[in-house]
């Protein structure tokens, strides 16, 4: 029997679809694309010809999506355009976005802007995108010569729209926290839309908006809105970064649905979207280690918090989409690493089933239980003692280490964190003779040897910090546990990380957009 693999609290749920699907009353069926980019070596400069090739997998999406009875597609960030390095290239992209328009469909279908309006209205469908949205200082009311307004008299947004089955803008969101993106403004206003549908309350918030308060976090925890749409070009960070692992985490921390669309380029660590029920905590997404366009469909309750989830089953498929232009079998995936600066780490042991540490305010508790190996004959073990605890599932290659913090996070968007985390370091590496003592890389695409059959991870967190995945109402410890700790007939299970990630928004500092060194 082949290991149960735990990864990063990560649960993947998926069925291939042979029958077109309807949503059952009350619920509605939502789709995600998992997009890898189409480019064209010799066509990189031709900003139209990369718009069309991706264009072109979009529609074979939403087609796809249609005959999987899909009410609604949400395409990722930058998902039509290859990069936007330049301010000319973001203004050659742009459109002038209204806050909302009756008949998109009807004006020039050369702009991106109303050929996405025409998509839905073709599949009468609810359409999800990322666009770029142009505006004169002059039609903000900002004076063109004040210190708020660029030196060229403009704002280019990173925008989210949404259009209905008849190809209705029904709203438009400026993107707050831009990761970078110097060629592009974040919104002079801060920006908390939610828009009422026949679909629910619809909220949107694009990529790096998911990490701070605004828009997401507030709008969650005043209960304005039922389903969060969110466009996303996300970069993995082990072990607790990673987008599917904190799409999950954030979605049911908050206690809401999230469709999330990611851009697929495993060899920067971007891969990873999925539709996630908060409230009946079930997700379907797509993880995977190679270059394969999919769509990802599920039902999802209209209104998450009223509906019983018998009343609204998962019922989740993944469908390989065609691409334009195949992206080689030989790119490998690649993420970043938890920087630790101001982390505290604990190596686990095979003597112990319990440790406890605590850090700046922060205590984490982790008890574990490990798989045994085929035993050797009784008389070896009396006879060598110490040999009992060499046959426990927890081998010298694999360093698993308790990591604890209370810190603003380094870097150049720091924000305050504060996490419990039980990690795997997979390969020791020697240097001049002796092995490295350090946990410099974290996590591990390959199957891991060490096994566990119970691990439970406790937390004690500041009181107004948001704790993700789990959150027990009325309680100051939070927690989640795999396996059974008095079972004897648990299932071995392969643990990369087990995480408590928490975020105490009301610390961080203030938001200010930066340049990142980001090769994409």
């Amino acid at each position: 029997m082949q290991p149960l693999r735990c990864w990063l609290l990560l649960l993947l749920v998926t069925f291939i679809g042979i029958e077109a699907k309807s949503a059952p009353e009350g619920c509605f069926r939502a789709a995600v694309l998992d997009h890898v980019h189409q480019t064209d070596a010799r066509h990189l400069s031709n900003t139209a010809k990369i718009i069309d090739l991706n264009f072109k997998v979009y529609e074979d999406a939403a087609a796809l999506a249609k005959k999987q009875g899909a009410d609604i597609i949400v395409f990722p960030e930058n998902g039509l355009i290859y990069s936007i390095l330049s301010r000319e290239k973001a203004d050659e992209f742009a459109s002038d976005i209204p806050d909302a328009e009756v008949n998109a469909c009807t004006l020039d279908s050369k702009f991106v802007y109303n050929r996405l309006a025409c998509l839905a209205q073709k599949h009468q469908m609810f359409v999800v995108a990322d666009l770029i949205d142009r505006k004169s200082c002059e039609e903000l009311g900002i004076n063109n010569v004040s210190d708020s307004c660029p030196a060229d008299k403009k704002f280019l947004f990173n925008t989210a729209v949404l259009f209905d089955r008849q190809g209705k803008l029904l709203g438009r969101y400026h993107k707050m926290h831009l990761f970078g993106e110097i060629s592009m403004n974040p919104p002079p206003k801060p920006e908390l839309l939610v828009i009422d549908t026949e679909l629910g309350r619809l909220g949107m918030q694009i990529c790096f908006d998911m990490i701070f308060k605004t828009p997401g976090y507030l709008l969650a925890q005043e209960n304005k809105f039922d389903t969060m749409l969110f466009p996303t070009w996300w970069f993995d960070e082990s072990p607790m970064l990673s987008s599917s692992q904190y799409q999950m985490a954030w979605a049911f921390g908050n206690n809401v649905t999230l469709l999330a669309s990611n851009i697929h380029r495993i060899e920067v660590g971007s891969r990873g979207s999925g539709i996630y029920v908060g409230p009946h905590r079930t997700l379907a997404a797509a993880l995977y280690d190679d270059s394969v366009e999919r769509l990802v469909l599920a039902n999802v309750p209209i209104k998450p918090k009223e509906t019983d989830q018998s009343a609204c089953p998962l019922d989740s498929e993944i469908i390989e989409v065609p691409q334009q232009i195949p992206i080689p079998k030989s790119v490998k995936y690649h993420h970043q690493n938890l920087n630790l600066k101001d982390v505290t780490l604990l190596q686990l042991s095979s003597n112990e089933s319990e440790v406890h540490l605590c850090h700046k305010g922060v205590c984490c508790q982790f008890e574990y239980r490990l798989a045994m190996k085929d035993q050797p004959q009784e008389s070896w073990v009396d006879r060598v003692p110490l040999l009992a605890n060499m046959l426990h599932y927890l081998t010298p290659e694999e360093r698993y280490y308790l990591l604890i913090a209370n810190r603003t996070r380094p870097g150049a968007y720091p924000w305050s964190e504060e996490f419990c985390a039980v990690v795997v370091c997979p390969s020791s590496r020697w240097n001049f003779g002796k092995m490295q003592k350090d946990c410099s890389k974290i996590g591990s695409n390959q199957e891991l040897s060490s096994r566990f059959v119970h691990a439970k991870l406790r937390g004690k967190f500041s009181e107004d910090t948001a704790v993700y995945p789990i959150n027990v109402p009325n309680e100051p410890e939070y927690f989640i546990e795999l396996g059974a700790k008095d079972n004897s007939e648990s299932r071995a299970m392969e643990l990369g990380a087990l995480v408590l990630y928490g975020r105490n928004y009301n610390r961080d500092p203030r938001y200010e957009q930066k340049a990142l060194p980001i090769n994409l």
